[in-house]
């Protein structure tokens, strides 16, 4: 078996949004002091926020495409035609494979807060 290599399930996200100089949620919401800024902004108060480091080790390639089709993209990905979905599956299922990806960072932000009624 080759180089077990580790990614971050978001680097894509992230690259890409900088490369076009807008913020994209993922930068809002990636750290606990992030989350509490987000949520003071939005009026909230007695606010809790915890990181939580986890990971998703993936068997094979396409294992990547079962995570994105059972994730918040399936909808951007169905709206898709049908022949350039299956051009951006391969290329993601491509993509993990060259890269010899076979555990996915998957780190959380939890918290709670309060905000009155209006």
């Amino acid at each position: 078996m080759g180089q077990q290599k580790n990614v971050d399930a978001r680097w894509t996200q992230k690259s890409n949004a900088s490369n076009f100089g807008y913020k994209k949620h993922t930068d809002l919401t990636s750290d606990p002091s992030s989350v509490t800024s987000l949520l003071k902004a939005g009026g909230a108060t007695n606010i809790q926020a915890v990181a939580e480091a986890g990971s998703h080790g993936i068997t094979c390639a396409e294992d990547w495409w079962t995570i994105v089709m059972g994730s918040g993209y399936r909808g951007t990905v169905e709206q898709l035609d049908p022949a350039i979905r299956d051009r951006v599956r391969q290329a993601n299922i491509q993509q993990v494979r060259d890269a010899g990806i076979r555990l996915l960072e998957v780190s959380m932000v939890y918290a709670v807060a309060q905000k009155e009624c209006s």
